[in-house]
């Protein structure tokens, strides 16, 4: 009996030995299941973040390339943009220079010295007035020429403006010494239209007559004053004619390519106009260029 009740037992023992066995072997098989579930979840999630990050980055780079191409296109249109207007406000600058009705008058004044055997005037006549036409030709090739030139090319206009007009007004140029008048540069006839202004609206129709052009460096710009002492802007545009249309034209061409000179220069040049108790100044400030 003890005999049988000792191998019962050992038996027992056994079974509960493989029982036990069996239960770990089960729970430590959940437990690796449990950690590959949990490594496999782990590694897709890591899986997706890289795909959907790899898939960001991709729209992203492709954003950058489209928005680089569009801003590329743009600033493109806006270069050849800005480049036609400056072709095209050149080009309306020289028209404006070449004033048809100043030719006229010009060759008008010619023959009428001829018809009236004045040949030694229409000869000196004719020398400055084909010394200008060069010098505007010369001169708008260049967007800026040396002020040396520039008021060569302004004192042929104002001298043949006033032979034209017998003499009825006098100028008088006022350089700083400072300037190198070679070594500086200005965009060619830019004064022009300011000139033609104070002759034709302000001391053509008035006795004693005068024009002051002044440059000198002022805040390290080059700063240009027209200032006549004539019937003023109030007086003068009351007047309505042709030439009174051409100086507003000219003005605002004027302006236009002083915008321009900021935009492509990065500048800050300005032009304002004064009232004077009597007459007119308009004040001009300019990037100071040299000529190297």
């Amino acid at each position: 009996f003890i005999k049988q009740f000792k191998e019962n037992a050992e038996v027992d023992l056994e079974n509960k030995n493989a029982s036990l066995k069996l239960s770990m072997n089960y729970e430590e098989a959940q437990r690796k299941k449990t950690l590959l579930a949990e490594t496999d979840k782990q590694r897709t999630i890591k899986m997706a973040s890289i795909i959907v990050g790899s898939a960001l980055l991709f729209f992203a780079l492709i954003s950058f390339v489209l928005y680089k191409k569009r801003r590329d296109a743009k600033a493109a249109a806006q270069m050849a943009q800005f480049e036609t207007t400056v072709a095209e406000t050149e080009m309306k600058a020289l028209r404006a220079q070449m004033n048809p009705h100043f030719i006229f008058n010009s060759l008008n004044s010619i023959s009428v010295y001829i018809q009236k055997n004045q040949l030694q005037l229409a000869d000196s006549y004719l020398i400055k007035f084909a010394r200008l036409m060069r010098l505007i030709l010369e001169n708008s090739e260049h967007q800026e020429v040396s002020l040396k030139k520039d008021l060569e090319a302004l004192e042929l206009y104002i001298q043949l403006e006033q032979l034209r007009l017998n003499k009825v007004f006098s100028y008088t140029i006022r350089v700083d010494e400072k300037l190198d008048l070679e070594g500086t540069a200005i965009p060619p006839l830019l004064l022009q239209p300011f000139v033609e202004n104070s002759i034709w609206h302000g001391v053509s129709s008035i006795k004693q007559g005068s024009i002051l052009i002044e440059i000198k460096e002022h805040n390290n710009q080059l700063q240009c004053i027209v200032e006549d002492n004539g019937i003023g802007r109030s007086h003068a545009q009351k007047e309505k004619s042709e030439i009174g249309g051409h100086i507003s034209l000219g003005m605002k061409i004027t302006q236009s390519r002083i915008d321009i000179l900021n935009k492509s220069k990065n500048e800050n040049a300005q032009m304002n106009i004064f009232d004077l108790e009597q007459g007119t100044r308009v004040v001009t400030n300019l990037p100071l260029i040299f000529i190297y």
